[in-house]
């Protein structure tokens, strides 16, 4: 159902801040479609220029004192601001961050945890890794690291992330406090390695329908992916939902081998083409580990680059059914460049372009402040594509062709999707929008779990654990007690179809205290309207 264009107004600032999936416009500009996975290409600048001269100049005869860092910063991104939204400067105190999004492990600890008001809160403890092993367990409360405080309102996420993580082998001293005891207590442990797996969940469905998850497209998401669906294949998998729902990218080559082995045979895949970057094509090789069988591709408006490449090879060869909404929107490839002071730019040299001769990439070229770009999301809401597929309009018109059924599709803004699915009305329900943004469902999840530990432990996996918990009345009028608490009343238009949403949500956030994200993951998709619609689409025996 199409909401109001009136209530859609009053509530965007909380619609962003909340379906957009924790600042996913950050992601995109970071997280691009890289060629290749590499370390960087060191940068040397011969002689001094116009710029350089003026900065000079400013810090030798300006009437105040400058940081000659933050100015040098603020030229690279002036310069990079003239080109495209994806062209960026990260400064080296930056780099090592932003390189370990898409890595295969950080040294940390080997917990999942929230923030309530000030406190930092287990709420998964991830199996063999240093805290598994220190006995730290879901809903401790970290006080200190290295005797710096965490309760603290100024912390930021990545301040506190900053002080968890560190070179493997460091030593790290927590202060606790543990539900249930008096005192704080003290444990010391020495970071590791944890894994960063992009395939959040893989699991079979049914008995021949397998299902696999990818976040992001990172160093090992191709080896990863290519051994889930081999075992999921020895367990019967003849058919395969691939979800890629908010998945904003990452290296371009994890996207292409996951395509080559769903391809038979030898066939373009996808070229890339700039003007100081001259023609380079990628063709897929004979066999491949799922090139045969039904398979369907999830996507939505936050899947972006490296996503959209593997959707649309696959859309473009007639060998995937694409399942969901207008993706996003990028079709630029850029390559990393190490500078002299640390840092790097991220610089766009190429577009790429699909088996049909099209490139997705949406409009930016008259959007000096690339406002419009950063907000064509927002408009999809407002315009009423998130809930109507006869609501996508889309400006250019040209159309390219699928290369075997010669079917209809088009180049801009994003791929659009053969079988359409709007998104869930409960997503933007004010309250429910509310309760996700404060922390409401992951803390009485939490609350839930400390409370009832026994009969939750007492699943075997999450798979027992979806079949056989339920919810009781109690349960969900405690839930909204507890948002009144927090100042939070639901509204008195709550339908059924709320409710049954946001038990649904409550269960994932349950299962992922005790599972980890891949929990959360199954539970929720075993709920998702996408994934019923693509098991739809499958046959039932195939």
């Amino acid at each position: 159902m199409k909401p109001s264009s009136k209530k859609l107004q009053v509530f965007l600032p909380l619609i962003l801040s909340v379906v957009l999936a924790l600042g996913m416009f950050i992601g995109f500009k970071l997280r691009d479609t890289y060629r290749v996975p590499h370390h960087g290409v060191s940068l040397f600048l011969s002689r001094p220029g116009s710029i350089d001269a003026i900065l000079q100049l400013v810090k030798t005869r300006y009437v105040d004192s400058v940081n000659d860092s933050l100015l040098k910063n603020a030229a690279i991104s002036a310069i990079l601001q003239h080109l495209d939204p994806h062209s960026v400067y990260i400064p080296p105190q930056e780099l090592p961050d932003v390189n370990a999004e898409l890595a295969a492990n950080f040294g940390g600890v080997g917990i999942e945890y929230m923030l309530w008001h000030d406190t930092l809160l287990v709420l998964h403890v991830i199996p063999g890794t240093p805290a598994a092993q220190a006995g730290i367990q879901p809903g401790d409360a970290f006080l200190q690291a290295n005797q710096q405080p965490l309760t603290d309102h100024s912390l930021s996420i990545d301040q506190i992330q900053d002080l968890l993580r560190g070179p493997v082998g460091s030593s790290l001293l927590l202060l606790i406090k543990r539900p249930g005891k008096v005192q704080p207590i003290r444990v010391s442990l020495k970071r590791g390695a944890i894994p960063t797996s992009s395939v959040e969940a893989a699991f079979l469905i049914n008995a021949h329908t397998g299902y696999v998850r990818l976040s992001v497209f990172g160093a090992d998401t191709y080896p990863d992916w290519k051994h889930a669906v081999d075992s999921l294949k020895q367990r019967g998998m003849q058919q395969l939902i691939l979800d890629l729902c908010d998945n904003p990218g990452g290296y371009m080559d994890a996207a292409l081998h996951i395509a080559d082995e769903c391809l038979p045979g030898r066939k373009l895949m996808l070229y890339t083409e700039g003007l100081h970057y001259p023609r380079e094509d990628y063709y897929s090789s004979d066999g491949g580990i799922f090139d045969k069988g039904p398979l369907a591709v999830l996507v939505n408006e936050n899947s972006a680059s490296a996503s959209e490449i593997l959707a649309g090879i696959l859309q473009d060869w007639d060998r995937a059914t694409i399942v969901g909404r207008r993706t996003f929107g990028k079709g630029l490839v850029q390559e990393q460049y190490t500078l002299p002071n640390g840092g790097a730019i991220r610089l766009t040299v190429a577009r790429y372009y699909l088996p049909s001769g099209r490139c997705i990439q949406k409009p930016y070229a008259q959007d000096t402040s690339f406002d419009a770009y950063d907000e064509d999301i927002w408009h999809r809401y407002t315009d009423g594509e998130m809930f109507s597929r006869d609501s996508i309009h889309l400006r250019d018109t040209t159309p390219y062709f699928t290369q075997i059924r010669k079917r209809i599709v088009y180049a801009e803004s994003g791929i659009t999707p053969d079988i359409f699915v709007p998104l869930d009305s409960a997503m933007i329900q004010p309250f429910i929008a509310h309760a996700y943004h404060l922390g409401l469902f992951q803390y009485f999840a939490l609350q839930y779990y400390l409370t009832h530990k026994a009969s939750i432990d007492a699943y075997l996996n999450w798979q027992k654990f979806a079949e056989g918990f339920h919810w009781h009345d109690n349960d969900y009028t405690q839930f909204l007690r507890m948002c009144a608490h927090e100042g939070l009343a639901a509204p008195r238009g709550f339908n059924e179809h709320d409710k049954n949403y946001v038990l649904a949500e409550l269960k994932a956030n349950l299962a992922r205290i005790v599972w980890g994200i891949e929990g959360y993951d199954a539970v929720r998709a075993l709920n998702s309207a996408a994934v019923q619609k693509a098991l739809q689409l499958m046959p039932s025996k195939p």
